[in-house]
Order: structure tokens, then C-alpha cells, then sequence
């Protein structure tokens, strides 16, 4: 762990062509699940008749288990390599996509939700980690990860959609699971240093691999260095208006009419605005503070999701909100993810990105059920508004402690 302004990183390694494109690619099949889960279950739900409540639970049970387990799929990683672990929760994914329509009821449907939720986000903090060892914390390198994303997050929630129109739930679900067996062979080809030795060692025993108290006392303990709670913090905030995204936005788009290739077509364009976003994070990363460029592009990604049902039923409106909304998110997830990777040094790149998984996940674990009660009690239009008003309060507090601990992450 270092202090609040780390020294500069070593240069980045020198890889092979095919393990560097390997490695990016991990990040297109990985956090395109989660974007492409976040468009299909909410419909599967509504084709299921669930109330809002439910809808709200079963989308908030997705992030029961990566909110419990990040911190220590991420300390695994650290110990013994990445790479394993990636392959353990691909198959994981795979198995369990085809299962969502084998089961069609709201219990079997949480159970799964649990199961696949934790598979695809360990896909996604094994990603980080990767390219967390391949740059040293270079902005650069995690803009290049964040358009290789993009690529993935603009590209699934279209064809999904599309499929999930002309063929239907089967065909949505069984697309995915192939999209995590991509994963799996992006992950084969993926050769990175810094991985320890156990990654090709002998297989780990049952001890080695169960949770351990003193593993998440020392990622907890991470928060007391500055800039790394204030990266935790705005990802918190972040990530609560990703969820409104991946639940009552695809209700609300579904209830004014808009069919299942609208909806994907508006999740995923915004993705190849965000790609363009992220090859700029170096320039503007040199430029400006970058703590400040992050809280900054996280209250317009709030705004833009928060004015949604003002919108109403306009969709050159609606495309025009989701594309400046992408723009934001691409800007902010790689100076999110390369002041972490600086700040937690290079042995404890898988327990930081862990940490920041399971904080996420919390808010992304309650904040559907909590709108899915404001939906009940005040209408979904409201939701919006009453939601996306704490949030931004949320962000005014995370400007006061930045500017009170004196944060600086350009060093």
C-alpha cells in the first residue's frame, strides 16, 4: 500500500502482441456480461409479471455474493494468479446462463442471479488485474482496457436486445453463455508478469482457498489511505446511477413502449461514445487533477441518468442523454481504476479492485430495492428524481473530504 501520493510507477513491461490484445480483450467479454445481464434479466423479469418490489430484489440479489467475496476472489488473485481464477468463474457463467430459462420463477431466478453475479464480476475485477499488472497504474493502458470494453458493452446490449425480439429468451440466454466461454479463451491466450508462482504451481488446498478475516481487515484498512477512499467513495456514486441503468431505466423504457432492440440500441450506443472517451483519459489526465476530472464526470453521468423520465417518450432525446451519459462513464472508469492501481501498489492489485467490487456491489445490491420502494410509494418518473437528488448529495460529500484531506493523485 503507499501513501496519498505515491511515487511514479515503473515503466510498463514490454509483452508479446498477442498477450497484450489477449489481455484488453478480457475486458470486452467480461464487463459486458454484467451491462448485458443488466438489459436481459430486467425484461425476463417483466415477462415473468414480477412486481417492482421483486424486480428490485431479484436485480439487487446479483450483487449479494460479489459484495461478500470480491475482497477475497481478489486476494486469491494476488496469491495464485489471476488467470486460475478467471477460469473458474468463466465456466461458472457459462453453466449458469443456459439456466435462467430452464427455471422460469422469481426464486429459482434469485438463486441464479447470486451464482451468475458473482462469476461475472470476478470475470471483470480478474480484467483489472491484469492490465493493473501489465501497466503499473498507467491512464493510457486502463483507457485502452476501457475502449476494449466499450467495445463489448456497445456490441452486447444490441444484439441481445435484437435477439431477445426475434428469438426470445432461450436464444438471449444461450448467446451468453458463449459470450463467457470468449472470455475463457481470451483469458487462455493472456500471458502477464507479476503473477506468483502458484498460477502454474500445484492446486491450492481447501484451507488456502476459504475466506480469511485478516484478509478483509487488511483491504478494510486500505480505506485509510485518502485517495483511495475518495476512489471508493465516487465509484460508490458512480455505480449507483450505473444501477438505475441496469434496472428501472430498461422498466421505464419497456413501460413507454420502446421493444426489446430499442432498448439495446440504447444501452449500447452509449458504450462506443464512452470507447472514444476513454483514449482521451491520458491527454486530460496530464492536464487536469485527475481525482477532480473523475467527481466531475461522475455528477454529469448522475444528471444524465436522473433526467430520464423528463425525457418522456423522445427517443432522439433519450439516444442523446444515453450517448453523453456513455461519454462519461468512459472518461471515468479508467482515472477511476489507474489512481487505485497507483495507490495500492503492485501487490495488492487484485485485493483493491476486490474491495472496490464489493463496495460497488453493496450500492448496486440495495439501491434497486430501495427505488424499487420509492417506485411503490411515489410513482417510477419520480424515482428518478428522488434517487438521483441523493446521489448528488452524496457527491458534494465526497468533494469535502477531497478537499479536506488535501488529496492528490496527479504525482
Amino acid at each position: 500500500m503507499s501513501t496519498d501520493a505515491p511515487p511514479p510507477p515503473e515503466a510498463p513491461p514490454k509483452l508479446p502482441l498477442r498477450a497484450v490484445l489477449a489481455t484488453y480483450s478480457t475486458g470486452i467479454f467480461s464487463h459486458s456480461q454484467n451491462i448485458i445481464y443488466g438489459v436481459i434479466v430486467p425484461l425476463w423479469a417483466v415477462y415473468l409479471e414480477l412486481s417492482p418490489v421483486l424486480i428490485g430484489i431479484v436485480i439487487g440479489a446479483r450483487h449479494v455474493l460479489p459484495v461478500c467475496l470480491s475482497i477475497h476472489g481478489g486476494t486469491l488473485m494476488d496469491r495464485f494468479g489471476t488467470r486460475r481464477i478467471m477460469v473458474v468463474f468463466g465456466c461458472v457463467s457459462a453453466i449458469t446462463a443456459v439456466l435462467f430459462p430452464l427455471l422460469p420463477a422469481a426464486v429459482p431466478l434469485i438463486m441464479l442471479q447470486l451464482l451468475n453475479g458473482l462469476a461475472t464480476n470476478m470475470g471483470w475485477v480478474g480484467a483489472q488485474t491484469l492490465v493493473g499488472h501489465m501497466s503499473r497504474g498507467d491512464p493510457a493502458q486502463f483507457g485502452r482496457l476501457t475502449f476494449a470494453t466499450r467495445l463489448g458493452t456497445f456490441v452486447g446490449p444490441i444484439v441481445i436486445g435484437a435477439v431477445w425480439e426475434h428469438v426470445g429468451p432461450w436464444g438471449a440466454f444461450v448467446l451468453l453463455a458463449f459470450w463467457s466461454l470468449a472470455l475463457l479463451a481470451a483469458v487462455r491466450l493472456a500471458e502477464i508478469p507479476d503473477q506468483p508462482a502458484s498460477d502454474t504451481g500445484t492446486r491450492p488446498s481447501l484451507g488456502e482457498i476459504m475466506p480469511k478475516l485478516a484478509d478483509y481487515i487488511a483491504a478494510f484498512a486500505m480505506l485509510a489511505v485518502p485517495v483511495i477512499a475518495f476512489v471508493m467513495a465516487v465509484s460508490a456514486i458512480r455505480i449507483g446511477g450505473t444501477a438505475i441503468r441496469s434496472s428501472f431505466y430498461v422498466v421505464y423504457l419497456d413501460q413507454i413502449g420502446l421493444t426489446g432492440t430499442a432498448i439495446g440500441f440504447l444501452v449500447g450506443s452509449a458504450e462506443i461514445i464512452g470507447a472514444a472517451g476513454a483514449l482521451s483519459v491520458g491527454l486530460l489526465a496530464r492536464r487536469f487533477s485527475p481525482h477532480w476530472l473523475f467527481l466531475v464526470v461522475v455528477v454529469a453521468s448522475v444528471v444524465l441518468i436522473m433526467i430520464t423520465p423528463l425525457l418522456g417518450s423522445l427517443f432522439p432525446l433519450l439516444l442523446l442523454a444515453s450517448l453523453m451519459r456513455g461519454g462519461t462513464l468512459g472518461l471515468s472508469q479508467p482515472l477511476m481504476t489507474s489512481i487505485l492501481s497507483k495507490a495500492a501498489g503492485p501487490k495488492a492489485q487484485g485485493v483493491s479492485v476486490g474491495l472496490r467490487t464489493a463496495i460497488n456491489g453493496l450500492i448496486s445490491m440495495i439501491l434497486p430495492v430501495i427505488m424499487g420502494a420509492v417506485a411503490t410509494l411515489y410513482g417510477l418518473e419520480e424515482s428518478f428524481i428522488i434517487i438521483g437528488a441523493a446521489l448528488l448529495l452524496m457527491c458534494l460529500a465526497a468533494a469535502w473530504g477531497a478537499l479536506h484531506a488535501n488529496i492528490r493523485t496527479g504525482d
